[in-house]
């Protein structure tokens, strides 16, 4: 199943304390649906929420022969939790799914994390979530 989505603004905190790897950012915002399945849905359809922790993992030093080019690299740790209201199919209604990877930054203009799992109707849950887009703000799904 494939699913797009559209991030919207949200909260973004930093964990106080470390700087460095370590260093925690908090985040949450609320997502629209644009397509489930390859059917469109309506402009400005609530889709749920965006939750979850990124993580500085590795400070990038000169000549670093893996991540040449950038500044620092990031674990992403997020829930996707799929609102059990009106316009969403069943197949996704009251759904959560996990997505998991690690990114460098300045990030490429794509990124791509694991769908770890997720709770029913996702338990089995596996595949990709790609950020592309303006800032990484749209989101598209491919769960098997």
């Amino acid at each position: 199943m494939k699913i797009v989505v559209n991030i919207l603004p949200g909260v973004f905190t930093e964990d106080p304390g470390l700087s460095g790897q370590g260093k925690r950012f908090i985040f949450t915002e609320d997502f629209e649906l644009v397509s489930v399945g390859g059917n469109a849905q309506p402009a400005h359809t609530p889709g749920g929420t965006h939750s979850g922790v990124v993580t500085i993992v590795r400070e990038v030093t000169a000549n670093d022969p893996f991540f040449p080019n950038v500044e620092r690299v990031f674990q992403y740790e997020a829930t996707y939790l799929f609102a059990a209201f009106a316009n969403l199919p069943a197949a996704v209604r009251g759904g959560a799914l996990t997505a998991n990877g690690v990114f460098p930054f300045p990030s490429p203009p794509t990124i791509t994390f694991a769908v770890t799992g997720g709770t029913t109707p996702f338990e089995l849950a596996r595949g990709e979530v790609t950020e592309s887009g303006q800032n990484g703000r749209t989101r598209t799904f491919d769960i098997t």
